[in-house]
Parts: structure tokens; C-alpha cells; sequence
């Protein structure tokens, strides 16, 4: 009993022998599954073989693939959503080193404030920031304030 087409007849395991596939047919099948117009498991399944076996072909009749040579296969899909997320790591990479720029920038501009006025000004904000008090730096006030709240 034959299949439809050029395929050979499916046999079960109790009656499977050793079948040796002509090399003319190995590359027909190899040419195939490159071409996409049938699978690794199709082929397994039609010609009732192991996949380990015709990955071997594959290895050996293919023009473009080599033994160890890894092919990734995604939909255009993955691929744009790829792509996006690479330019969106881009971009915050980009941020950061513009972040990064402006605290080195008030990092010097600070230092330059407290060689003026003689004291750390980072640490003195900062101890002052953690340590819950809140003081509100009262300016001193200008003569004519002065003049004006004192009574004539």
C-alpha cells in the first residue's frame, strides 16, 4: 500500500528495519526543510525517521548551515519588540549619562561654594536633612525693616 505522493510507506515499529536513504534523497529533503516546505518533525513523521537523523543530513548536505551552528528563529513580532527595547535602553542610557553629567557639574559647583564660605556645605545640608531638625535660616533684617517697626 502506498501514500499519496513520493513518500514511502509508514511502518510501525515491529516490522521497521534498517532502511538506508539514498544520498539524492537525503539533499532533496535537506533542500526542503531549507526552503521551509516541510518541517524537521515532518519529515521525521513522513519517512518514519529519528529527527536526530535528519538533522545529521542537515549537517551534512546543507549549504548554509554547519554542525554547532545555532539558528534563531523569531516572528517579526519578537523581532520589533526587540528592536524597541533596544532603542528604549538606548535612550535611558542616554538619560543617565545626562543625569550623570549634571551631578558631577553641582558635585563641583558645591565644592567650589564651600572653599568660599570656608565649610562643607553637602555634609552640613545633608546632617542637617537627616538628623529631623528643621531650621529656617532667618535672614537678618535691613536697617529701614527696622526702622520701620520701631515705634516713634
Amino acid at each position: 500500500m502506498e501514500q499519496e505522493g513520493n513518500f514511502p510507506e509508514l511502518q510501525t515499529s515491529e516490522s521497521r528495519q534498517m532502511r538506508v536513504f539514498s544520498e539524492e534523497l537525503k539533499k532533496k529533503i535537506v533542500v526542503e526543510i531549507e526552503s521551509k516546505r516541510m518541517s524537521v518533525s515532518d519529515v521525521a513523521y513522513v519517512y518514519n525517521v529519528n529527527k536526530t537523523s535528519v538533522y545529521k543530513w542537515i549537517y551534512k548536505y546543507s549549504k548554509t548551515r554547519q554542525q554547532g551552528e545555532r539558528i534563531v528563529v523569531a516572528s517579526n513580532t519578537a523581532i520589533d519588540k526587540i528592536k524597541t527595547l533596544e532603542a528604549q535602553v538606548a535612550e535611558l542610557e542616554r538619560a543617565l549619562g545626562r543625569k550623570q553629567l549634571q551631578i558631577d557639574f553641582l558635585d563641583r559647583t558645591i565644592g567650589y561654594i564651600s572653599e568660599d564660605v570656608g565649610y562643607d556645605v553637602k555634609k552640613k545640608m545633608l546632617t542637617e536633612q537627616f538628623s529631623g531638625i528643621e531650621k529656617t535660616v532667618s535672614k537678618p533684617e535691613s536697617k529701614t525693616l527696622k526702622s520701620m517697626k520701631q515705634p516713634k
